[in-house]
């Protein structure tokens, strides 16, 4: 855009002018009519005014003729903001009719996320959602969720209850499933107490059935451990068999490692790409293309324009702290074994192992615990 400078109102600038004849300067500049604001002479050669812009033409023109060097040092006034304002009337266009877009599409639903637990697949609450109506693209005036929850519960005799909320852009669904009640053990059945698990027995403790095991005993899982059976031999009778089995359970787990690992470290190279998102489709504002075998990539996202930068990354073989490594591999182990434990398991001793061959360390823990093996049969 071609600016007008003697169109211009209300902006200022200072000039330095170095000339060597400063007096006639100025006398020609006072014929010319050229208001001066203010004027400082900086040594022998060397003039600073103040004028107004409309008037920097004509002190150009005059510079030539009597071979003076003219600067700009700095400007102020509001005719300043508006000259930037009419250099970027495009742009501040594109920005208004941006945000018009971007709160225009804020009012639809452009997602549709789906929770349900285990029996109810989220495609089939996804298809009925489709046959009321309701997907992607739905104005969100058209949207009452509570009416939507109670056909969802309708349609669908596995639902407990459903939760529909808007989020933003997003219409998140979360399903709660009916159980099946629990079976109930009838303790009048005839059984036997078995083992859960092979163990070394510790304890027993006999309500009804006869113990056929003994403390200081090794057994196998499934193995009986308390008879449904009381009485004296040749005069004995079936019950249902009830009672504790004390014993103390050894867990083993083993891992093998590397003592070095390979690292990702930044070369210290990058590129930045600028985008405009709208829904599932980016417009690029600026984009270098990706010439990195191997980066990091960071995505910096804001309401309206985002970042995304590349970092060239190359794999570095680097030596591991040994201990510091067997020790988070082991408490890693203990947490996996321990995982499985109920609160009446009680953990008497935990220890770890290790072998090295070259590179490779064998970690190797056991976890030995105190608990009830026994289980009805």
């Amino acid at each position: 855009m071609k600016v007008k400078f003697d169109k211009t109102k209300h902006a200022y600038i200072t000039i330095e002018i170095r000339t060597k004849k400063i007096e006639e300067f100025l006398n020609l500049l006072w014929r010319n009519k050229i208001k001066l604001i203010e004027i400082h002479r900086m040594d022998m050669n060397l003039i600073r005014i103040e004028t107004e812009l409309k008037d920097y033409k004509k002190i150009k023109d005059l510079a030539a003729k009597t071979k003076s060097r003219v600067k700009i040092i700095r400007t102020r006034g509001f005719g300043f903001v508006l000259l930037k304002l009419k250099n970027r009337f495009s742009l501040v266009i594109g920005a208004v009719m941006f945000l018009v877009v971007i709160h225009y599409l804020a009012g639809f639903i452009w997602g549709i996320d789906i929770n349900t637990e285990k029996n109810i697949p989220p495609y089939n609450i996804r298809l009925q959602l489709y046959n009321l109506g309701i997907r992607p693209g739905i104005n969100k005036r058209n949207l009452n969720v509570y009416d939507i929850e109670k056909k969802l519960a309708l349609r669908n005799n596995d639902i407990m209850w459903a939760r529909v909320r808007i989020y933003g852009s997003h219409l998140k669904v979360n399903i709660a499933e009916r159980q099946e009640p629990p079976q109930i053990i009838n303790d009048t059945n005839l059984c036997n107490i078995a083992a859960n698990k092979d163990g070394y027995i510790l304890r027993i403790y006999t309500k009804s059935g006869t113990a056929v095991v003994k403390p200081g005993d090794v057994v196998k899982k499934g193995q009986v451990l308390i008879k449904g059976e009381q009485g004296k031999e040749g005069s004995t009778y079936n019950v249902h068999a009830e009672g504790n089995v004390i014993a103390q359970v050894s867990y083993e787990k083993s891992v093998d490692v590397s003592l070095s690992k390979h690292v990702r470290v930044r070369t210290g190279k990058n590129l930045e790409n600028y985008y405009i998102k709208i829904g599932d489709k980016k417009f690029y504002l600026k984009k270098n293309a990706n010439k990195f075998k191997k980066y990091d990539k960071i995505i910096d996202s804001n309401l309206f324009f985002n970042k995304e930068t590349y970092y060239e990354v190359e794999d570095k073989l680097e030596k591991q702290n040994k201990e510091k490594l067997i020790k988070n591999e082991a408490d890693e182990m203990y947490k996996k074994i321990s995982s499985k434990f109920d609160k009446n398991i009680k953990v008497i001793n935990k220890s770890v192992d290790t072998t090295t061959s070259g590179d490779l360390c064998t970690i190797r823990i056991l976890v030995i615990t105190e608990e009830d093996i026994g289980m009805i049969q």
